[in-house]
């Protein structure tokens, strides 16, 4: 039966700065559990789990992303994509908004880290580059960061109550990677017969355990209804 199955990690390791690798197997499976099993978690963990991104930027006295910042290299869809490769960790679930700020005076070469933001909102890669001002030019930067799951087009973002920023991609998604596959096993009459290997890669944001137990519990709340 389904419910004998047990689940056990086998490796968990840190593969680079921003990546997380986990290595869970299934045991105690009948034949085509585990298809069934693997599908349901991939899927729930690439789509289903909330992350935090910046969703959109404003650029003092510049109000459309056509526009060039004086004094720095970077145009501006540059800094955008800059800023939408920063990694967020919000260690307060409850606040699901908040703001960064940036004022600075060039020359200078700006990375994530020198973003202004909330005690419980942490950058995991605070040296991510996001523009060089060449000369003594001042920049101000405000970022608005929101929760959210999956992949949001900026022309998708719903920038309510914040008025001249320009919207961006965000990809709310801890979860960068999923694979399984089944492993059969000899059979013996009615006796288990498959494991399931899940390998689950993260950015840091959850490890993957985490994500893991996430995706079981949100499985759990899409099945309340029947």
């Amino acid at each position: 039966m389904l419910m004998s199955s047990k689940c056990k990690c086998v490796d968990l390791d840190l593969l680079n700065t921003n990546e997380f690798y986990g290595h869970f197997v299934f045991t105690a499976l009948k034949k085509s559990q585990g298809n069934t099993i693997g599908n349901v978690l991939r899927r729930t963990l690439l789509s289903n789990l909330y992350g935090f991104r910046i969703v959109g930027v404003r650029f003092a006295g510049i109000n459309n992303e056509f526009a060039l910042l004086e004094g720095v290299r970077e145009d501006l869809f540059e800094i955008i994509l800059n800023l939408k490769e920063i990694i967020i960790l919000n260690s307060n679930r409850i606040d699901q908004t908040c703001y960064g700020r940036l004022k600075v005076y060039g020359p200078a070469v700006i990375t994530a880290g020198s973003l202004e933001l909330p005690n419980n909102v942490k950058i995991l890669n605070p040296n991510n580059h996001l523009l060089t001002i060449s000369d003594e030019s001042l920049i101000e930067i405000e970022v608005k960061i929101e929760a959210g799951k999956s992949y949001i087009l900026a022309k998708d973002q719903k920038l309510e109550g914040a008025l001249d920023f320009i919207p961006i991609d965000s990809n709310f998604a801890p979860v960068l990677k999923v694979n399984w596959y089944i492993i059969s096993l000899p059979q013996d009459g009615e006796s288990i017969n498959e494991e399931l290997h899940l390998e689950i890669y993260t950015n840091g944001t959850l490890l993957p355990h985490q994500a893991l137990l996430q995706a079981r519990t949100m499985i759990g709340y899409m099945l309340s209804p029947i």
